[in-house]
């Protein structure tokens, strides 16, 4: 019952846009107008049925998210400790479409799927006073550092990711710096 309705909504409210879009347009043949419109409305009906249809398939997104410790030595996290890891249903940052970052981040499963992002321990800034010359300067963490990391378990081309191990290189030193079980 609810895809007629919304169907019936789609074809009013393609009907009321061709009708829109077709009004004043008198130049053309009278066996022609009715071609045009109905093609109008077609199309209309269409492309609005396929973007706002509430029973297209989608795919589950969910997330890892993982709280963990950072140890920092010389700028950089030479070790880090999972304190908690859970799967939560949410949209997760874009992360595949970054092109740079010190850490690659690898989920092992099926497939092997992968991204980079900022080591979290040498990627702090601070805002300077208003008559510095630079706008912001970079903080060196010296002690343990907590923080948050959102991992997805779905590609936004491909969908879900089957993963059963997150890891983290240091790409810098070819370094390991987590290796962790998905939840």
């Amino acid at each position: 019952m609810k895809k007629i309705i919304s169907m019936t909504k789609t074809i009013l409210l393609s009907l009321a846009i061709a009708t829109s879009a077709t009004a004043g347009n008198d130049h053309t043949r009278p066996q022609e107008q009715g071609k045009n419109s109905l093609s109008t409305i077609i199309s209309s009906i269409m492309s609005i049925h396929q973007n706002t249809d509430p029973n297209r398939e989608t795919f589950k997104q969910e997330v890892v998210v993982l709280e963990l410790m950072l140890y920092p030595d010389r700028g950089r996290t030479s070790d880090a400790q999972v304190i908690s890891a859970r799967r939560i249903d949410s949209a997760a940052p874009k992360v595949f479409a970054r092109k740079g970052g010190s850490w690659q981040v690898t989920l092992h499963g099926k497939d092997k799927v992968g991204y980079v992002i900022n080591d979290p321990v040498s990627d702090i800034e601070i805002e300077n006073p208003e008559d510095a010359k630079t706008p912001f300067s970079e903080v060196a963490i010296q002690a343990p550092h907590k923080t948050t990391l959102i991992i997805p378990l779905y590609h936004p081309e491909s969908g879900p990711i089957a993963a059963q191990e997150i890891e983290i290189v240091d790409t810098r030193i070819n370094k390991t710096v987590l290796w962790a079980q998905v939840p």
